[in-house]
């Protein structure tokens, strides 16, 4: 199998299992890895006790992350049970060591400070929306203006995480900032549209800002502040 046809084969089962965009590129990540450690041998034809060696290496030597070896798991999983339709017992039964990290929790007057010295607006009602509302990354990138219910106060959340819609409480202070920004933009759907390069928004981009874009927002503005420790989207 050439390893543009079991990329297709495995993205195509992912497809149709209903995978995540973002899972899929990982799981498919996870396989060319085992690939490339292989020189670059086809996966489908590597043996169950290669791909046992190649875990212990990833655990062992190279030290991977608790959460590197979930993913590399699932990726490796998935495509030797339902691409190639292996069941093999190694990546049932090896086990992952458990995270001892405590997670990075901000306090509340250093939201206040990040939030204050955002004053793009695009940014600042992106980063209060995920914020107040308590959101992901890409939730709050995906917000179309039909989501906000403003009389009852709440966000629609369309397939969030676990492919599930929810709705969350809608602060009257985000409200404000999302319309503020909107009768910038005008966009007939998109609460975030695609900018081009000099800032202003694609009123026909079917496209959401980037989320590199977001997260390059976020950097500068932890510069700016000279925090000493890391601090993502998602902390």
């Amino acid at each position: 199998m050439s390893s543009l046809m079991w990329r297709e084969r495995m993205h195509s089962d992912m497809v149709v299992a209903g995978l995540a965009e973002r899972t899929r590129e990982a799981y498919l990540r996870a396989v060319r890895m085992l690939s490339q450690y292989y020189n670059g041998a086809d996966p489908a034809q590597l043996t169950e006790q290669q791909v046992k060696d190649y875990l212990l290496w990833m655990r062992h030597e190279k030290r991977a992350a608790p959460g590197t070896l979930k993913i590399t798991i699932g990726g490796l999983r998935f495509f030797y049970r339902q691409t190639c339709g292996l069941d093999w017992k190694v990546l049932e039964r090896f086990r992952i060591p458990r995270e001892k990290k405590l997670p990075a929790v901000l306090t509340a007057a250093e939201v206040r400070r990040i939030l204050h010295a955002i004053r793009h607006p695009r940014f600042h009602a992106y980063f209060l929306t995920v914020y107040s509302c308590g959101l992901r990354l890409n939730e709050a990138l995906a917000l179309q203006v039909r989501d906000i219910d403003s009389d009852r106060m709440r966000i629609h959340v369309h397939r969030g995480k676990g492919a599930k819609d929810r709705l969350v409480p809608l602060p009257e202070v985000t409200l404000k900032a999302l319309r503020d920004y909107w009768r910038l933009h005008q966009h007939p759907t998109l609460l975030f549209p695609k900018t081009n390069p000099k800032g202003t928004v694609i009123l026909n981009t079917r496209q959401t800002m980037s989320e590199s874009t977001v997260q390059g927002a976020l950097r500068r503005v932890v510069t700016e502040l000279e925090f000493t420790r890391s601090i993502s989207v998602h902390c």
